[in-house]
């Protein structure tokens, strides 16, 4: 007998998407930031709602549907929360104040920054474009490069050591001084 994340809907299932399915986007697109994460929030929830049935031939109550995707909303929305808040400590504007710093008199130019990004490893300079001047988040840039959001997330934090590195300030040599003097 096969488990429920095989089996397929019944028919039944598919006429109650079909009657239900607008309304429950609807309600989907209301508790979402986006119509994206609403389709996602949709989807999630009816999977959600059609594996917790003991007997998935039987369709579920509609308010136990719209509760799903209440649900999933609310966990979506927490979950992007905390990802902001995870990002906004490493925002772009962290990044200019952090490079930006006096080496010796002078202040860092754009050519010393351009040179600096030129030696990371090419994986890294892909990631750190991507995510501060391409504006993307980890989980785009995951997606647009096929990796996992931990390796890029890994990438970002390596790069950026790399790159405090390189444009630290340099140490000034101090004259040396006479034990007569």
């Amino acid at each position: 007998m096969a488990d429920s994340a095989t089996t397929t809907p019944s028919p039944d299932w598919d006429r109650w998407f079909a009657e239900h399915g607008q309304r429950l986007f609807l309600f989907a697109r209301t508790q979402c930031r986006s119509e994206a994460d609403a389709q996602d929030v949709l989807q999630e929830a009816v999977i959600k709602t059609w594996r917790s049935g003991a007997n998935e031939t039987t369709v579920p109550p509609l308010p136990h549907a719209y509760r799903a995707i209440r649900q999933c909303a609310i966990d979506l929305g927490r979950s992007l929360d905390r990802r902001t808040r995870r990002e906004e400590i490493v925002s772009a504007e962290w990044f200019t104040e952090q490079f930006t710093q006096p080496t010796s008199r002078e202040e860092l130019v754009p050519e010393d920054v351009q040179q600096a990004l030129s030696r990371l490893k090419p994986d890294q300079r892909e990631v750190i474009t991507l995510k501060i001047w391409g504006d993307q988040t980890f989980r785009e840039v995951a997606e647009t490069l096929d990796l996992s959001a931990n390796t890029v997330a890994s990438r970002y934090r390596t790069a950026l050591l790399e790159l405090r590195r390189q444009l630290a300030p340099q140490p000034q040599a101090q004259p040396a001084t006479s034990p007569f003097a």
